[in-house]
């Protein structure tokens, strides 16, 4: 190896580091490039998630209202068929108590 740095050894050395730094300065240029896109996606999927996040506090009132209103049907429903259950005893009442009235 040899041990003395001569001017065109040294001129040699300078074009390499020369090199290097050009072409460390490119790649990082294309990483700021490649980083500020995805900057821009992410800044996308951040509106994104904010509509969906409304989207999902909509279906939550929705499906308060659907329950609200399946408790009124299932009350409703209860009502009808406790008056029908209502109706069929007093029609068999009045049956039995004609009847009982038309035998005597």
């Amino acid at each position: 190896m040899r041990s003395t740095w001569t001017d065109s050894r040294l001129d040699d050395l300078n074009q390499r580091v020369s090199d290097i730094d050009r072409r460390m300065a490119d790649g990082f240029a294309r990483i700021d490039t490649e980083l500020g896109g995805m900057r821009q996606e992410v800044g996308g999927l951040q509106s994104d998630v904010s509509g969906l996040k409304a989207d999902v506090g909509s279906l939550k009132t929705d499906v308060g209202d659907l329950k609200s209103q399946l408790g009124a049907l299932n009350r409703t429903m209860i009502q009808i068929g406790w008056g029908l259950a209502g109706a069929v005893f007093a029609s068999a009442f009045a049956a039995i108590t004609t009847m009982v009235a038309t035998q005597l």
